[in-house]
């Protein structure tokens, strides 16, 4: 296997309290409003004003 040839499609890491996996258009919501000034003071952007404004999910823009 080629270095960038593998894909975390699919790959999630489970444990008793933790569950890990890729971000997917239904966690939009829930990402949006777990923007905090205690995370976004970290950001070199402007976080989103509006779920509308979240990027959508795939979207290279």
């Amino acid at each position: 296997m080629a270095e960038g040839d593998w894909h975390v499609v699919g790959i999630e890491i489970h444990s008793d309290r933790l569950r890990l996996r890729l971000f997917t258009a239904d966690d939009a919501e829930d990402l949006f409003f777990a923007i905090t000034p205690a995370i976004t003071r970290f950001m070199q952007w402007e976080p989103p004003r509006s779920l509308a404004a979240l990027p959508k999910y795939g979207d290279p823009g």
